[in-house]
Parts: C-alpha cells; sequence; structure tokens
C-alpha cells in the first residue's frame, strides 16, 4: 500500500513500511495569477453572458479589460523570475474597470454597470490582496 507524506519542504511518496517511491521538492504554488486571469476571461465574455454586447462602449470595455488582465496573468504564470508588475497591471484594470461605466456613458445600462463593476471590484481585490500580502519580488 502506497502512502503519501507532505513535509515542509518535500512531497514525498512512500509505502506503509516506509520505503520512499519518490520526493518531489516542493516549489512555491502561487495559484493568484489563475484567479485573476480567470476573473479576466469572465469580464471578455461578460457582454455576451449578459447580453450587453449591443452596447458598444460596455461590450470594448469589457473585452479589453478582461484581455489585459488575461495577458499580465498569463505572463504571471509563465515567467521564472516573479515580479510584481503583471498585479499592478491587473490592480489597475480592475480600477479602471469600476469606474469606466462612468467615464464611457454606460451606466444607465444597469447589467453591463453592475457587472463591469463588479468583476472591477473583484479583479482589484484579488491582485492587490497578492501586492498586500505578497511582499517583495521573488529572484
Amino acid at each position: 500500500m502506497v502512502k503519501r507524506g507532505v513535509c515542509m519542504n518535500n512531497f514525498e511518496l512512500k509505502t506503509i513500511s516506509g520505503i520512499t517511491f519518490m520526493t518531489k521538492k516542493r516549489e512555491e504554488v502561487n495559484s493568484m495569477y489563475w484567479l485573476t486571469g480567470i476573473s479576466g476571461l469572465l469580464l471578455m465574455v461578460a457582454p455576451y453572458v449578459f447580453q450587453y454586447s449591443d452596447n458598444q462602449a460596455a461590450l470594448w470595455t469589457s473585452v479589453i479589460t478582461g484581455l489585459v488582465v488575461v495577458v499580465a496573468s498569463a505572463s504571471e504564470g509563465l515567467e521564472k523570475q516573479k515580479e510584481n508588475w503583471e498585479y499592478w497591471v491587473a490592480a489597475l484594470m480592475g480600477v479602471f474597470a469600476i469606474v469606466s461605466p462612468f467615464l464611457f456613458g454606460f451606466n444607465s445600462h444597469a447589467t453591463a454597470l453592475w457587472t463591469t463593476v463588479t468583476m472591477g471590484v473583484v479583479i482589484t481585490f484579488l491582485a492587490g490582496s497578492r501586492l498586500w500580502l505578497g511582499g517583495t519580488p521573488k529572484a
């Protein structure tokens, strides 16, 4: 019978008698870029899901803002050297999503307004919490 054990720095796969089959060094797993990326993707598809794609300002704001968040999140996930610029971009895009209905005049369209503002708050919260709790970039 095989038993899995997780140590502080290693993942070990052992038998009940204690024979180690596999040891893997644990690397820092950061799922925050997945969450911001998924939020950006949701913002991109929101005009079609919530049927406000007829409003051009709301459509393009959602699609472009979501795309920038997805690209920034994918960049964070693919880079070996972790930095915080991706989260700054995502946080700024979240703030932009919050104020964009008022800047571009689609605040009278309730569905577009609340969807964009809500997703902006979520993206800003996720990216901002990573910046707040993440500390300095790791080399």
